[in-house]
């Protein structure tokens, strides 16, 4: 099976003329075969992200991949605070430093969780309705160099009942 892979990849080999090429697109062929997909994007690999609000007194950590699918929803509050966010499972998110200094507004069928920090207002993360099972992360809130692509996915918001079905959305806070 390995050698099946390696001919379907024997393409990428190019002989550079020193063993050096040749060691290093041996190396990048095996990487490829060893690296998985993974259902929240394109990428290759699940990386912790570190994030905060614009204070710092709320802090977490994420883990997902670095070209990031996020959504952009035009349900009332999405709309008014313009937040591109992505899902990832609670498992997978991990609050650091802050707890005391979330506050939570809870409107409408009061499933989501809309936490911000209670110093500087802004709301790096929180238990979405579509994802009550997971954490959808505010990108722009995440302060680490870390992230290589933002793939953005529109969702109506306006129209939740009727397009919650077809958006796909409830895959990504479900683990792997």
């Amino acid at each position: 099976n390995l050698k099946e892979k390696m001919n379907n990849f024997s393409h990428q080999a190019v002989i550079i003329g020193s063993g050096l090429g040749i060691l290093c697109t041996s190396y990048f062929i095996l990487k490829k075969l060893s690296i998985k997909k993974n259902k929240y994007s394109n990428a290759e690999e699940i990386i912790t992200h570190l994030g905060s609000c614009h204070c710092g007194a709320v802090q977490f950590e994420v883990d997902a991949p670095r070209d990031l699918v996020c959504w952009n929803c035009n349900c009332s509050i999405c709309n008014m605070k313009k937040n591109l966010h992505f899902i990832v499972p609670s498992s997978k998110f991990r609050l650091v430093k802050g707890k005391e200094d979330l506050t939570t507004y809870l409107f409408n069928t009061k499933t989501a969780k809309h936490m911000f920090c209670r110093i500087c207002g802004v709301q790096p993360f929180y238990i979405p309705r579509s994802n009550p099972d997971g954490y959808a992360i505010t990108v722009y809130c995440i302060t680490s160099k870390t992230v290589n692509k933002i793939i953005t996915k529109n969702f109506d918001g306006e129209n939740w009942e009727n397009f919650i079905g077809e958006s796909g959305i409830k895959k990504f806070s479900q683990e792997n």
